[in-house]
């Protein structure tokens, strides 16, 4: 069996590096690797550096999209030009047996390739892209563009995927061809010593992009008035705002930038509390790598995180429409012996559904059943 992997638009295994996601997001094709007999060729949109890059394994062969059709500087051209891709690759993959998309972004390459070869797709999407750009305002040509990819990505895959049920839903209210729709969840590193962590108790962590999704200034105004210290690991363009809004609201904020994944997995059990309030959501890694890693996780209300969150039972939910978030923190904070349990129980709610082996078995039986 042979899976061709199709590498979001723009992206590379030297981006992948670059940015500390190349060891985690090969992690599960190593295992594949070690399970079964199954070939793997990445087409990534990178040059000759792709093919030096360490820790991939030999048995992956790398297609690099640059070495293919001319690099340009103007991503409009880079675009125009990927759709020569698949008449450029019709020879080097005839081989493959299954095409795979890592993300919906770039998914009419491999679309393409399907209609001349006629081989079976498996679309994987790690979002609604469509009901994002709807949600982030963008502007109507995008919101056309992620419609129409969307509909052919449905159209043309044997399996697509998300990672949500609320993704789904959202698919299944716009798009025709939506009860092919599977659910996904993405995977996470696993905690296996969560009582040997001394944990910050007046600090609170939060991962995530410093933009309006994130909701990070219902967070800081939440926090006015309290002892505790914000950390937040990301970047954006609200920073110099959230940083401004802290000063006025006498809010202790740290910045922290952004971490490679190995840096971040690192972080997470050393703190206590965990937040995140953000508008809408995916399936959010930030909540499931640190529910793994024993934290108190309060979230927001929102259908994706109310999927992973249980109150009181495995985290703590509040509603983004009251300021009622650092009331519920001081209630909760000191009682250890509950706090405990909420612990315990989100690294097992984790590992039950978010492990890497889950992932690969789920990734193995797709494979299996379109040969």
């Amino acid at each position: 069996m042979h899976i061709v992997l199709f590498f979001t638009f723009d992206i590379s295994l030297k981006k992948w590096k670059e940015s500390g996601l190349l060891d985690r997001e090969i992690k599960i094709y190593e295992k594949i690797l070690k399970e079964e007999n199954i070939k793997f060729t990445f087409v990534t949109y990178g040059n000759d550096e792709d093919k030096q890059i360490d820790n991939v394994p030999k048995e992956i062969k790398i297609i690099p999209a640059y070495e293919l059709i001319k690099y340009s500087d103007i991503k409009l051209f880079r675009f125009i030009k990927s759709f020569a891709l698949p008449f450029k690759l019709k020879k080097e993959l005839l081989e493959g047996d299954i095409l795979k998309t890592n993300q919906l972004q770039g998914a009419w390459v491999p679309i393409l390739l399907k209609i001349i070869s006629r081989k079976k797709l498996i679309i994987r999407t790690g979002f609604d892209a469509y009901t994002f750009a709807k949600k982030e305002k963008k502007s109507l040509i995008v919101k056309i563009a992620y419609y129409l990819l969307t509909q052919l990505s449905l159209f043309f895959s044997n399996i697509y995927t998300v990672t949500s049920m609320q993704d789904k839903q959202n698919i299944q209210k716009s798009f025709y061809l939506s009860k092919k729709v599977e659910i996904r969840p993405n995977w996470v590193y696993l905690n296996k010593d969560l009582k040997n962590n001394k944990r910050h108790e007046n600090k609170i962590l939060s991962v995530g992009r410093l933009e309006e999704q994130k909701n990070y200034e219902y967070l800081i105004k939440s926090l006015k008035g309290s002892d505790f210290t914000l950390d937040i690991v990301g970047k954006g363009s609200l920073e110099n705002k959230l940083i401004t809004l802290a000063k006025k609201y006498s809010v202790n904020l740290n910045l922290l930038g952004r971490l490679d994944n190995n840096e971040l997995i690192a972080l997470y059990p050393k703190y206590k509390f965990f937040v995140i309030t953000s508008l809408y959501e995916g399936n959010p890694k930030a909540v499931l790598e640190a529910m793994a890693a024993g934290c108190i996780v309060f979230g927001s209300r929102i259908p994706s995180i109310e999927e992973i969150i249980t109150h009181e039972k495995n985290g703590l939910l509040f509603s983004i429409e009251e300021l009622n978030l650092l009331t519920l923190i001081n209630k909760w904070k000191n009682k250890e012996k509950e706090l405990e349990v909420l612990s315990i129980n989100a690294s097992n709610s984790i590992k039950e559904k978010n492990s890497l082996q889950s992932l690969v078995e789920s990734e193995i039986n797709d494979y299996k059943r379109l040969i």
